[in-house]
C-alpha cells in the first residue's frame, strides 16, 4: 500500500503536534522529557534538572497507555523509560543499540510491550516481563528506516500495526495473539517492576552518595598525612648512644631502689665497686 511523500509528512507532523498539545496540556505534571527534565510554573519556564541519557536526537516522548506516570523517551541510539516524581534519572535506560532508533509506540493491549523502528528497517518488540536487556523479537518490515508506527484495536480478535518508512511506504501488519493478550495479572505484574525500579535506583543514588563522602574523606586523610612533618631517621650511632643512655638510668633507678628497699647498703655498695 502507497501512500504519497507529502502525506506521509502530514502523518508525521499531525503526530508530532499531538505530542506536543499533550505536553502543553500536562506543562504542570510532565517533568521527564528525555535529556531534559522540565518543571514550568508561573515563576519561570527554566528547566529544573537536565539529564544526557540520549546520545541522538529525542523524538519520542510518550505516556504509557496503563500508567500515566510512565513515560518512554527514544533518541538516537538508546530508550529510557522515566517515572513521574523521580528526579533522580531514568527508572530503565538501554543500551546502545547497532542501529539508530527512529521510532516508538507503546502497546495498545500489554501494559509491558512496546515497539521500536531503526533505521535499517526493522521493528524491535520489547517485553518487559520476559526481558530487559534487549528485544523478545525483531520483525523486518522494510529496507527503508522506519518514520511512523501506529497500532490500532480492530476488535477483540484483530489487532493491526500501521508502519511507514522512509520510502513513503505504509505496511499494515496483523498482530499476534500472544503479543495482544495480556496474561494474568499483568499490569500488577508491571507496576510492581516499576515500583522495584524505583527502589534500585533510589538505593543506588544513596550508595553514589555515600562513596562521594568516602572519597572526600580519605582524600584529606590522605592530604593530612602528607602534611606530617616526620623526624629524620637516626644513624646506628645515635640508636647505640640511646640504648646505653636508657641502660645507665635503668642501672642508677635499681640501685635507688635497692637501697631504699635496705636489700643494699651503702658500704656494701662501696665494697661492691672496690672489688
Amino acid at each position: 500500500m502507497k501512500m504519497s511523500t507529502g502525506l506521509l509528512f502530514l502523518v508525521k507532523k499531525t503526530t508530532t503536534v499531538k505530542q506536543l498539545l499533550l505536553l502543553v496540556r500536562n506543562t504542570t505534571t510532565v517533568k521527564q522529557l528525555g535529556i531534559l527534565l522540565i518543571q514550568t510554573n508561573q515563576q519561570g519556564s527554566k528547566p529544573s534538572y537536565r539529564f544526557a541519557v540520549h546520545d541522538g536526537i529525542l523524538h519520542t516522548v510518550q505516556r504509557s497507555p496503563f500508567f500515566k506516570d510512565i513515560i518512554l523517551t527514544v533518541g538516537g541510539w538508546t530508550f529510557a523509560i522515566w517515572k513521574e516524581g523521580v528526579t533522580t534519572g531514568p527508572i530503565l535506560q538501554s543500551a546502545c543499540s547497532p542501529k539508530m532508533y527512529t521510532a516508538a509506540q507503546w502497546s495498545l493491549s500489554r501494559a509491558g510491550i512496546f515497539f521500536l523502528g531503526k533505521e535499517d528497517g526493522n521493528i524491535d518488540v520489547w517485553d518487559l516481563l520476559e526481558k530487559t536487556h534487549e528485544p523478545s523479537q525483531t520483525q523486518n518490515i522494510s529496507t527503508a528506516p522506519i518514520t511512523c508506527i501506529k497500532p490500532w484495536i480492530v476488535t477483540s480478535k484483530q489487532h493491526l500495526l500501521a508502519v511507514a518508512d522512509d520510502y513513503g511506504t505504509l505496511h499494515i501488519l496483523q498482530i499476534p495473539w500472544t503479543l495482544r493478550h495480556p496474561s494474568s495479572h499483568e499490569r500488577l505484574g508491571i507496576q510492581h517492576y516499576f515500583e522495584r525500579e524505583v527502589k534500585r535506583l533510589d538505593y543506588f543514588t544513596e550508595r553514589k552518595i555515600l562513596h562521594a563522602k568516602e572519597k572526600v574523606q580519605m582524600e584529606a586523610e590522605e592530604q593530612r598525612k602528607k602534611n606530617i612533618i616526620l623526624p629524620p631517621q637516626k644513624t646506628e650511632e645515635q640508636l647505640d648512644d640511646e640504648l646505653k643512655t636508657d641502660y645507665e638510668s635503668y642501672l642508677t633507678m635499681e640501685k635507688n631502689i635497692l637501697t631504699t628497699l635496705g636489700i643494699v647498703t651503702e658500704s656494701e655498695e662501696k665494697t661492691q665497686i672496690a672489688v
